[in-house]
């Protein structure tokens, strides 16, 4: 028989269980984050996923948690097992502030299509296999060839445009059989915020084995429809601008009414 003193039990608390058994965790309003470096999350990603080892990897940032906390289902989609990871900076200034250590922003920041490139460069030497989910058949045949330009040895399963639908029965199904047929270590999700990380949550239940990373826009940036801030902007902390620059009409409402959301939902954890 194994007996467990009150001390051990304490530190097994599940904020310190991610120190024990990987990355430690911080929270940003409702959303428990991992603290982590890119690099480090790209090779236990790639690690994980060739030992079939399931995850889920969940790429958010200040409107996905304001967005969290007045969405129920959605936030109980970001308490499902997987790990969210800080893609914007002011969630990134939080998480240090907040877990008490210094060091650079990029330090602390998992920035979903930066990882999903990352991720591509670094797994073609261990047969990763990638399908992608998302957007629409001619942004994925764009996302193809970018893929085979830059990443040449890169393992590409299969790609799958859904249907535009509600995230239903059949929308997952539709899903589940593309999966079955390819065979990848990897599923990309490309289905914006939040249908994804809702559909990951369904998805991982039912390949438990596989890998689930839900990264927004990063199928169109690397396809080029829609136009990736450069290197400079990322770091400054101004990429949601330039962003909003390029598509006011279809982003206002996101920097706007979302920006209030997550600083309520900031606040209100902090009283």
């Amino acid at each position: 028989m194994i007996i467990c003193n009150p001390g051990i039990l304490r530190f097994l608390s599940w904020q310190n269980l991610g120190v024990f058994l990987g990355f430690s965790t911080t929270k940003v309003g409702s959303v428990s984050f991992s603290v982590a470096r890119i690099d480090e999350v790209v090779e236990r990603a790639i690690k994980n996923a060739i030992s079939r080892q399931g995850q889920n990897l969940r790429f958010s940032n200040a409107y996905c948690v304001g967005l969290a906390d007045r969405d129920d289902l959605y936030r109980r989609a970001l308490e499902a097992p997987g790990e969210n990871f800080a893609d914007g900076l002011p969630v990134a200034w939080l998480i240090r502030m907040a877990s008490g250590r210094s060091g650079p922003l990029s330090a602390f920041r998992v920035r979903g299509p930066t990882f999903f490139e990352k991720v591509l460069a670094s797994g073609c030497s261990d047969g990763l296999r990638h399908t992608f989910v998302g957007t629409t058949s001619s942004t994925l045949e764009l996302l193809e060839e970018w893929v085979r330009k830059n990443y040449p040895t890169s393992a590409i399963a299969g790609v799958y445009a859904p249907p535009f639908a509600p995230l239903d029965d059949e929308f997952i199904e539709g899903i589940c059989r593309e999966i079955e047929e390819q065979n990848p270590h990897i599923v990309w999700l490309g289905l914006g915020t939040p249908k994804q990380d809702l559909a990951a949550e369904k998805l991982a239940l039912r390949f438990p084995n596989l890998t689930f990373a839900s990264v927004g826009a990063a199928f169109d940036f690397k396809a080029g429809t829609a136009s990736e801030a450069p290197l400079w902007i990322q770091k400054s902390g101004f990429e949601w601008f330039y962003r909003f620059i390029k598509e006011p009409r279809r982003l206002w409402r996101r920097y706007t009414v979302g920006s209030f959301y997550f600083f309520r939902s900031v606040l209100t954890s902090r009283s």
